[in-house]
């Protein structure tokens, strides 16, 4: 099949898929409108940002995003998706950037008029003043609303704040979101969030492509409480400082994680360990990082080292091509050294889930003909 689209102005999208429902169907469709571009996606792999292990495994979650119209899905790795927004989506520009053949970055936003450029320059205009609010106490999030005033507030439009920045000489296109907001939980019978489809799941074949429900139906979910049962393991076996040498813990959050080694329930623990100051999300990314047993330097690297493929269509071989030359980092589409705690979050989930550990070293990317 011969394309006449250059690859080298892909447009690249930092998401989850978490999983893939109408919405993300529609923002596919919206740029392939306004563009008429492949697309590649930097998909987060066993785990989520939001704090949580994903709802089903990377491969099936990007053959998802496959069958929805994404060309090339690349995993970002466990190191910037258990991280705040910012590492998030630095992580994933700069997976992008790798590539050599994206042009434009694509994000939702709940608000596409917002200034994104100006608020980001407020920002930088500021920082002795941020600086100044931590030294007295605040958190750098208490310190940066505290200080800019006109800050985006809804998780969308912060990552698309996070996105402009980390964008830097690439052109961005915001996509209004349509339906339910980032921690929505209630059905929009069309454009559900992602957390109102896995609360709901498998009832969701209003709010999802059908390709989704086929794929993921019997290989979706597990049961947070036993998720939270193996944290609470790794807590009463360490002692505060143990765990800020295993996650980024710091200012004293260690001995708040502590605290709720008794915990019952996982949105117990959280209760015990939330607070203005450390918010939840936050939080439930440390217990995540708690459960993978690495050392802190593994949450800390600065720039990722490859580029791990998880599936692609005919377009996206295409793109594979043409990213052995114009790519700065090492492509990986066969199993080789990945990061441990990318390895050991395959694993954990599919622990969660009664499936066999391994994945990373006995499944090949997808490969979708179309």
């Amino acid at each position: 099949m011969c394309y006449n689209i250059r690859m080298k102005n892909a447009v690249g999208i930092v998401a989850e898929f978490n999983p893939f429902t109408n919405g993300h169907a529609y923002f596919i469709q919206k740029i392939k409108k306004h563009l008429n571009a492949p697309i590649i996606a930097v998909m987060s792999g066993s785990f989520v940002q939001r704090g949580e292990p994903a709802f089903a495994n990377k491969f099936l979650r990007a053959k998802t995003a496959i069958s929805g119209g994404v060309d090339l899905v690349l995993e970002l790795p466990t190191a910037w998706t258990l991280r705040s927004a910012e590492h998030f989506a630095k992580g994933g520009i700069s997976i992008l950037q790798a590539t050599g053949v994206i042009k434009t970055i694509a994000c939702g936003a709940e608000h596409v008029d917002f200034d994104f450029a100006n608020c980001i320059q407020e920002i930088a205009n500021a920082q002795d003043k941020i600086k100044e609010g931590i030294a007295n106490g605040l958190s750098y999030a208490q310190a940066l609303k505290a200080t800019v005033k006109d800050l985006p507030t809804d998780p969308n439009d912060i990552l698309a704040l996070e996105y402009t920045k980390a964008a830097q000489g690439l052109a961005i296109l915001y996509i209004q979101r349509m339906g339910g907001n980032y921690n929505d939980s209630t059905g929009h019978t069309t454009f559900s969030s992602a957390s109102a489809v896995r609360t709901a799941w498998p009832r969701v074949s209003q709010t999802v492509p059908e390709s989704t429900l086929e794929i993921l139906l019997g290989n979706a979910g597990y049961d947070i409480n036993y998720f939270w049962r193996l944290v609470q393991y790794r807590l009463r076996m360490m002692n505060p400082t143990d765990i800020a040498q295993a996650t980024t813990a710091n200012e004293g959050l260690e001995n708040f994680l502590k605290r709720a080694q008794n915990s019952l329930t996982w949105e117990d623990a959280l209760s015990a360990c939330s607070s203005k100051r450390y918010p939840t999300s936050r939080i439930r990314r440390l217990f995540c990082q708690l459960a993978l047993c690495q050392e802190r330097q593994m949450w800390e690297f600065k720039e990722p080292e490859y580029l791990r493929v998880l599936a692609f269509n005919n377009q996206g071989r295409e793109l594979l091509k043409e990213m052995k030359t114009t790519a700065t980092l090492p492509i990986i589409t066969k199993a080789e050294t990945l990061y441990a705690a990318d390895v050991a979050a395959t694993d954990l989930l599919a622990t969660l889930q009664n499936q066999p550990v391994g994945l990373d070293f006995t499944t090949s990317p997808v490969y979708i003909k179309n």
